[in-house]
């Protein structure tokens, strides 16, 4: 059976799914259709009545154009409003490519717990448990510290080892450092924003060699602990 939606034909509804994520605003509106509740309820009464479940909630329509999605077809790579990734390791380094700051919609990941969703459906939390577990606990933080578990996430997907300050990639915390110091003349300044960061509170919760306790004890009175710190970054050199 072929479907034309959006002015584009489909020869099934696990390609429709495919495609939704590239239109969040029509497909969260054409789910919610009497049009396609009516097909998909003569396809399949089961995800019918899932969907209807979903209708009830209050989320945003790219959420609800995923879960709809992976409802239609569980095992395609993941993909949300207008991101579609090839692998989780991909979604990881996409997570951690804009900080110290977060993109909203990769952001949703964390707010509304998808990737736990996507792995269940996908049966990726069966392949791999050890991840979904993480995936899980990296989740519940989210409800407290939605930043630190937003770069956690991207930390733990990507397996990266540097650290993407303002588009701009450094090996480790000495790196950049280094690098800020020459950049940001106001010490006082900049120990508040580096004693504050969730990126690197996430860096070195996955990098505990760089002894990141100290750099924060450190930073967060440079101005008096200039020579200190200079010496703790001396050492990683």
């Amino acid at each position: 059976m072929s479907y034309f939606i959006n002015n584009k034909s489909y020869d099934n509804l696990y390609q429709v799914a495919k495609d939704a994520y590239k239109s969040s605003t029509f497909f969260s509106s054409y789910f919610k259709s009497d049009e396609f509740l009516k097909l998909i309820s003569n396809v399949n009464q089961e995800k019918y009545e899932k969907i209807q479940k979903l209708k009830v909630l209050v989320m945003p329509e790219d959420v609800f154009v995923f879960r709809v999605s992976y409802i239609l077809n569980p095992y395609m790579s993941f993909r949300l409003n207008g991101f579609c990734f090839k692998n989780l390791q991909s979604l990881g380094e996409a997570i951690l490519a804009y900080g110290p700051d977060y993109n909203t919609t990769l952001m949703e990941i964390i707010r509304y717990q998808l990737l736990s969703k996507y792995m269940t459906s996908s049966r990726a939390s069966k392949a791999d448990p050890d991840l979904f577990k993480k995936v899980i606990e990296i989740e519940h933080l989210g409800e407290n510290d939605s930043l630190l578990a937003y770069f956690m996430l991207g930390y733990l997907l990507s397996a990266k080892n540097s650290i993407i300050y303002h588009n701009k990639e450094y090996k480790n915390i000495c790196n950049l450092t280094y690098y800020l110091f020459k950049e940001e003349p106001d010490l006082a300044t900049l120990g508040n924003s580096l004693s504050h960061s969730a990126l690197l509170k996430a860096y070195g919760i996955y990098h505990p060699e760089e002894k990141l306790d100290e750099f924060f004890h450190l930073i967060k009175s440079l101005e008096t602990n200039e020579k200190q710190l200079n010496d703790f970054l001396n050492t990683k050199k």
